[in-house]
């Protein structure tokens, strides 16, 4: 049965097959394409923000720890696949990167202060990229589900321990670049992104005690420098 349908399908697709090379061989050379499979590595900087509602646990209200700036470095790799039509760049794209985006602030609640710190050591992100291609230039926009890792330490002035705890965050990430291709393979990018990773609760508390959740989220925007292979 499976031999008779393979025999079939093939009896049914050969003639299209010869008549699409037919056209191909009639048709004049159309410059570069950005179809295909590609591969390739970036480096940035980020800058964000660290939201959290540490205050709610002390009457004095808000304060310093319920925002804070993060910025650091960042980089790590790609994969994708374009499909093209005319002018019109169209795929899929997924990067995974190292981090180093932190910050802190100091606390005090009149009694109870120190330092709240956020870092994020990894993160990540599945997208759809749209672009209008130049022939070997493309402008493109992209947006998609992110994730990160991240860690929230509170220091307590004068001892009394540290409370860290970790957690991963999904959110969600859109931007624009600009790919130039220096060669049929090699291939330049400078890409922003702006990304903002939903709330997790982190546990403040001493060991055996979960009374102080803060629940945090934290944003960023992220410009970096890439080069892909294509294949």
């Amino acid at each position: 049965m499976r031999k008779s349908l393979l025999a079939s399908a093939a009896l049914f697709l050969f003639p299209l097959a010869a008549h699409a090379a037919d056209k191909v061989a009639e048709a004049p050379p159309t410059g570069f394409t950005w179809q295909g499979p590609y591969i390739g590595a970036h480096a940035g900087f980020g800058w964000g923000t660290e939201h959290d509602d540490q205050s709610r646990f002390f009457p004095t209200g808000p304060g310093p720890g319920d925002r804070y700036n993060l910025d650091g470095f960042i980089g790590g790799v790609h994969a994708g696949y374009n499909w093209q039509l005319g002018s019109l760049v169209y795929g899929l794209e997924a990067d995974l990167d190292a981090s180093n985006i932190k910050g802190g602030t100091n606390f005090d609640y009149g009694g109870y202060s120190g330092r709240l710190s956020f870092r994020n050591d990894i993160q990540g992100s599945a997208r759809l990229r749209v672009g209008y291609a130049l022939d070997r230039t493309l402008i493109y926009g992209t947006g998609g589900v992110a994730f990160a890792h991240g860690e929230l330490t509170e220091r307590p002035d004068g001892g009394g321990g540290i409370y860290r705890d970790d957690r991963t965050h999904v959110g969600w990430t859109i931007g624009s670049g600009v790919e130039y291709a220096f060669t049929d393979n090699w291939i330049g990018r400078l890409e922003g992104r702006y990304t903002s990773f939903g709330n997790r609760g982190y546990n403040m508390s001493d060991p055996g005690f979960s009374n102080y959740i803060y629940k945090v989220k934290f944003d960023q925007a992220v410009v970096n420098v890439g080069l892909s292979y294509k294949f």
